[in-house]
């Protein structure tokens, strides 16, 4: 998608009511739902995201259906529902790498890294009765979410270099860029941020990269650190 979400709806919109097959269908639904989710748009996000889900599994189409399973999961967790997200994420990552799909893995380790990494950065304010939900889960997790979002972002990168998958791999960089940068660590951020922006030029995501440049030309360098810790 490049990151230009609204492009990529209106061409994938084209692209469904072509005359193709019921899987490139599929895989246009399937990119369109991701761009909707991307927007923060979950209305039209859950309803693509379960068109794609029903044909997979009907179909036993994995790969796409599975993928489209733990976005879902996202959805959940912006609506609100962080402890059962969070918990699905995990387990998802614990189940696809058991039985070998490391592709779904990364993408679980991803997006549970930014389930912590919101908790870290407060860029999306919680309601008083999303915080009250989730009481239990913020005073539990809140004072290690930096080191869990470390965890999973590293892990994803890991996975994702094994497979090849190059987008998840730049996105998964960049975000622990930020979070190194929420922990004052310059010397730590500015390595990942390159990698992401490396990545992104390669795979041409414009709107990714642009932004990758616009943090990492933010950063002011700071004096050596001994320890990295967040």
């Amino acid at each position: 998608m490049a990151g230009d979400f609204k492009s990529a709806i209106d061409q994938c919109r084209l692209a469904i009511d072509g005359p193709a097959d019921a899987y490139f269908h599929c895989n246009a639904e399937f990119i369109m739902a991701w761009a909707y989710l991307s927007m923060a748009d979950f209305s039209q996000a859950e309803r693509h995201f379960g068109n794609v889900m029903h044909f997979c599994q009907a179909c036993g189409y994995d790969l796409v259906g599975k993928t489209a399973e733990a976005l879902s999961t996202a959805i959940a967790v912006a609506r609100g529902r962080l402890r059962a997200g969070a918990k699905a994420f995990l387990d998802y990552t614990v189940k696809y790498m058991a039985i070998g799909k490391h592709y779904h893995a990364q993408m679980a380790h991803y997006l549970l890294g930014n389930v912590y990494l919101n908790m870290v950065l407060g860029e999306h304010r919680l309601r008083p009765g999303v915080i009250l939900r989730n009481l239990g889960f913020l005073i539990g997790h809140r004072p290690r979410a930096a080191r869990l979002a470390e965890r999973h972002f590293k892990a994803a990168i890991r996975i994702a270099g094994q497979i090849g998958a190059l987008g998840i791999k730049g996105q998964a960089c960049f975000d622990l860029g930020r979070l190194y940068l929420a922990g004052k660590r310059a010397d730590l951020a500015m390595p990942v941020l390159k990698e992401s922006i490396a990545l992104f030029e390669r795979i041409g995501a414009s709107e990714h990269l642009l932004r990758a440049r616009r943090v990492a030309k933010s950063i002011v360098p700071d004096r050596p650190h001994h320890h990295h810790v967040i």
